[in-house]
């Protein structure tokens, strides 16, 4: 009992010095890796559209006001 209460008393000041950590430097370059383009076709298949997609946004753009139009940004 005595060594539960211990170990609850020490839990919070170990979690608070912990800080921000950040993933393995393997992590980010996964994470941060350029994607395949998106693509689009034309029912008839006359035309063809690539888009490169935003896998990340800015937090200006996520607070930008959203247009009604199908919800682009």
């Amino acid at each position: 009992m005595l060594v539960a209460m211990v170990a609850i008393i020490y839990m919070p000041a170990a979690a608070q010095d912990a800080g921000w950590q950040t993933p393995p430097e393997e992590i980010m370059k996964v994470l941060h890796a350029p994607e395949l383009p998106l693509i689009w076709t034309a029912p008839t298949g006359e035309y063809l559209f690539l888009a490169e997609p935003l896998s990340y946004p800015t937090l200006a753009e996520m607070g930008a006001p959203m247009h009604k139009l199908a919800g682009m940004r």
